[in-house]
Formats: C-alpha cells, structure tokens, sequence
C-alpha cells in the first residue's frame, strides 16, 4: 500500500488527506503547529517541524509527497527534504508567484 506523506495540515491539507485516505493510500501529515496537527486525520499525525518531521517519518521510493505549507519560505525547505528523499513522487501548491 503506498502512502501520501502531506506536510502541512491547513484546511487543503486536511482534505487531500481525506481524498487519499479515500483512494486507500495510507495517509501521514507533518504540520508544526499543534492545534493544526491537532485537527488532522491520518494513519500518523507528527506534531514537529516540517522537515524534521517528514525525515522522522522515512519516506520511501514508494511514497508521494504533497507540500502545502503556509509559506515560501517553508515550501523551499520542505522541497528540498522532498526532492533528496527517495519518494516516488513530490507535488506542491503553490500560487504562480509562489512556484516560481
């Protein structure tokens, strides 16, 4: 079974989680923000900052990986972790501004 490790728990967040949890994926959100992670429902919730969290979490050649954090900032670091990883797969949303 593969499984979506999605950084970030905002209200996007949450709902790709619904949808791969609805697609059978086994679902893991990082999200650094306790009330946010709080809210999340996953296989594994990990309340840490992004980057360590998803390392904690050992992604592997089989995972996808959505990156929907709240800031530029926050997106380049966990794009970075995603793309050194060995996941099969590494999204994120981003506005034009933002993905540019």
């Amino acid at each position: 079974r593969s499984s979506v490790v999605i950084l970030g728990a905002g209200h996007v967040g949450r709902a790709v989680a619904s949808i791969a949890r609805t697609a059978d994926f086994a679902v893991a959100i990082v999200e650094d923000r306790e009330e946010q992670a709080a809210r999340a429902e996953a296989d594994e919730v990990v309340c840490a900052p992004l980057v360590e969290g998803f390392a904690q979490l050992g992604p592997t050649s089989e995972d996808y990986v959505v990156i929907m954090t709240r800031g530029h900032g926050l997106d380049r670091d966990c794009c970075r972790a995603a793309l050194s990883s060995p996941a099969k797969y590494v999204g994120m949303l981003a506005s034009r501004k933002q993905a540019a």
